[in-house]
């Protein structure tokens, strides 16, 4: 496989969960468990469906990415704030970005690089608090300041 035949300008979004070093070191397992499930039911729904929406959970963080158009990123936006929304009713939080760039998302071989998923991670980096924020690139891509 070569990176660069096999990449593409693609939606990126990384999650990552708040306090979850803490959840292992405290051993709360029904914490964790809570996290697993509805981010696993969440991904699980979506397969199958014509949302695309390719995805891979590692540890507390959750990489998905989608071809780049304004469906696709409605798409997208309405996932990620299931997932949010669920996990904020117990009491576990989220923060995030979405944002986009080639990407390679390999799921079969667990292999994501690529400056869409660099761009998602330093924006969810800049997020001080619990929130997902929007690459502003993709709202002037998609002309939703002019609305």
């Amino acid at each position: 496989m070569k990176l660069a035949e096999t990449s593409s300008n693609r939606i990126v979004a990384y999650l990552d969960v708040l306090g979850f070093k803490d959840m292992i070191m405290k051993d709360d397992n029904e914490k964790l468990q809570q996290y697993f499930d509805i981010v696993r039911e969440t991904l699980n729904s979506i397969n199958g469906e014509e949302n695309e929406i390719q995805s891979l959970l590692i540890s507390d963080s959750v990489i998905l990415s989608t071809e780049l158009t304004e469906t696709k990123f409605k798409q997208l936006a309405e996932v990620i704030c299931f997932i949010q929304a669920k996990l904020a009713l117990k009491n576990i939080w989220l923060r995030g970005a979405i944002s986009f760039g080639d990407i390679n998302f390999d799921v079969e071989n667990k292999l994501v690089v690529g400056k869409g998923l660099i761009n998602a991670f330093l924006l969810e980096n800049a997020a001080k608090y619990p929130r997902v924020i929007i690459d502003p690139r993709i709202l002037k891509a998609f002309d939703y300041n002019r609305r």
